[in-house]
């Protein structure tokens, strides 16, 4: 929508800019006003989706791959997933794309209540994402920079937390049109049911 047409509330109806009117507007505005138009549009909201399914399969893909180092320790398996020599270099682009998952939506959130301010705390999926994102950081901080005495293996239930940041996929029925429209549906005829 942000780059189609923009609908707006007049007297509680939504009133459909033309993309002529919208242009010449998108014109007028500030670099920073058109920021935060991205920073709320459907498209952001499509592209952190998509980034946060990548990232599930990330960490779908890291469950696997220790559950079966694990499970060759364990004797389960007669066989290493990896070879000895290529370990080191597995455990490093775990790390690495761990930590680049973390920094991205670390910054993300941190942008994200930059520019849109206020407007940032109305949401609640942003609640969401500054939790995850806390806890995050934690969890990097613990197992990278801190030495303790607890297994390290404690610490990695915090990467539940991750998982919740799928909620934000509920709100992306706003994007989806037909599913807003069938989910509007459902709701008013609760009643009747």
């Amino acid at each position: 929508q942000l780059f189609r047409n923009a609908e707006r509330m007049v007297d509680g109806e939504f009133d459909v800019e033309a993309a002529k009117e919208f242009w010449a507007r998108w014109r007028t505005l500030s670099c920073f006003e058109k920021t935060r138009l991205w920073l709320q549009s459907s498209r952001y909201e499509m592209l952190i989706a998509f980034i946060l399914c990548i990232n599930v399969l990330w960490m779908a893909f890291e469950l696997q791959f220790s559950g079966s180092l694990a499970g060759y320790e364990m004797k389960f398996f007669s066989e290493r997933p990896v070879p000895m020599q290529a370990m080191p270099t597995w455990l490093l682009v775990i790390e690495v794309g761990d930590m680049f998952f973390t920094v991205f939506f670390v910054l993300d959130v941190l942008v994200r209540m930059c520019i849109l301010r206020l407007d940032f705390w109305r949401v609640c999926a942003n609640y969401v994402d500054l939790a995850v994102s806390i806890t995050s950081l934690v969890e990097v901080t613990i197992l990278y920079a801190v030495d303790l005495p607890v297994p390290p293996v404690l610490f990695r239930l915090l990467r539940l937390g991750k998982l919740a940041r799928a909620i934000r996929m509920v709100t992306m029925t706003s994007v989806l049109g037909s599913l807003q429209l069938l989910v509007k549906c459902l709701a008013a005829s609760c009643n009747m049911l």
